[in-house]
């Protein structure tokens, strides 16, 4: 047994699990009884931690095989193109090429997020929200492949 991916195993799950919470809470927060400065502030708050839980998990995988981060201005948006590819001899794609440009647009809200200091704009955050759960849905299913890989490293 690999004691490096096993301990890589068990923190992504336990990521996974948190982050997939995050679906919940969208629903929650999407009822239209909620009022709308506590609908916006609420999603755009979730829509910031779907990506930054997901780029905590590429994080994890790029410090724990040792790939490291990129070391760039744009390390974020270089770490999310890192994750689409094959890192021959370390691993698989983590996440299909597809999906990138299905989330640039979080991670672009994200920065949004950090920097408009509460004035966030429903119209534009609406269309996020509702893709959400299937961008999600997507990204969950490449991550539990990308696991079951590292469960069979771990137990070699």
């Amino acid at each position: 047994m690999s004691p490096r991916f096993a301990r890589l195993v068990t923190q992504l799950e336990d990521k996974l699990s948190a982050w997939r919470e995050l679906s919940e809470r969208l629903k929650e927060a999407m009822d239209s009884s909620v009022p709308e400065l506590f609908r916006t502030s609420t999603v755009g708050k979730i829509l910031h931690d779907f990506y930054t839980g997901l780029e905590d998990m590429f994080r994890t995988v790029a410090e724990e095989t040792e790939e490291g981060l990129p070391q760039t201005d744009q390390w974020h948006r270089e770490l999310l193109h890192i994750m689409t590819l094959e890192v021959p001899g370390v691993r698989p794609p983590v996440i299909p090429s597809e999906l990138e440009d299905e989330l640039l647009p979080y991670l672009r809200f994200r920065h949004l997020f950090r920097n408009v200091y509460g004035r966030l704009d429903w119209g534009r955050m609406e269309g996020l929200a509702l893709r959400m759960p299937d961008v999600m849905g997507r990204a969950s299913k490449s991550l539990e492949s990308f696991l079951s890989y590292l469960r069979n490293l771990a137990e070699a």
